[in-house]
């Protein structure tokens, strides 16, 4: 396998849902629905967990410095970062 299958549905030039890898039919009419319709689809993240990913970030981030730059916490600390911006927030 090379890459992993991805549907995407766009409104009117906006992404409203995101399938990824497999899924049942279900899912998949109910993507093309919001593709249809404009509404979005998928799994919003809670605030408090995009809060909790972050500030995990920041101390993982901290110790890998405090404990002289290791590269390991450093690259921990900041994945968490990233995957705490880049999740969806919920409404």
């Amino acid at each position: 396998m090379r890459g992993t299958p991805t549907l995407i549905a766009v409104h009117r030039d906006v992404e409203t849902g995101r399938l990824t890898g497999v899924a049942s039919a279900e899912a998949i009419r109910t993507l093309f629905r919001a593709a249809q319709s404009g509404e979005p689809v998928g799994r919003r993240t809670p605030a408090g967990e995009r809060r909790l990913r972050a500030a995990t970030g920041v101390m993982l981030v901290g110790l890998g410095i405090l404990a002289g730059w290791q590269p390991i916490l450093l690259g921990l600390g900041a994945a968490m970062l990233l995957w705490a911006v880049t999740t969806r927030p919920g409404h």
